[in-house]
Order: structure tokens, then C-alpha cells, then sequence
């Protein structure tokens, strides 16, 4: 049985993380320059995908929409 509010979680997770990788690549192309706008870039868009996965972690939690056995 699919959960909705689940499916939501995953797909703000995965925004989450796409919009971190995209902030590491910027990094990464700037190697050496790393500006402190991009740092925070950086740690802003990780502290992003944190906030999201324990938001996904709670609801599995509370609502029992996935089995015990599938981890993060």
C-alpha cells in the first residue's frame, strides 16, 4: 500500500540532495577558490538534506509504511 505523505518525504529528500550536489559541483568547479558564499552553499543545502531524511526517518517511524527490514 503506497503512503502519500512518504512519497512526499522522498521527493523532498531527493530535491534535497540534487540541490547538494549541484552546490558541491560548484565548489569543486571553483577548486581552490571556494568563496565563503559557496561554503555556505554548501552547508546550508546539507543541513537541507538532514532536515528532510529525519523528517523521513520520523514519519516511517510513526506511521509503519515501511517494513522494519529496509534501512537508510
Amino acid at each position: 500500500m503506497s503512503c502519500e505523505a512518504r512519497a512526499q518525504l522522498l521527493n523532498e529528500l531527493s530535491n534535497a540532495v540534487a540541490a547538494y550536489n549541484r552546490a558541491v559541483n560548484r565548489m569543486i568547479r571553483h577548486s581552490g577558490l571556494h568563496p565563503p558564499a559557496t561554503r555556505v552553499e554548501v552547508t546550508l543545502a546539507r543541513g537541507e538534506c538532514d532536515a528532510c531524511r529525519a523528517a523521513l526517518l520520523a514519519h516511517e517511524r510513526e506511521h509503519g509504511c515501511v517494513s522494519s527490514l529496509v534501512a537508510l
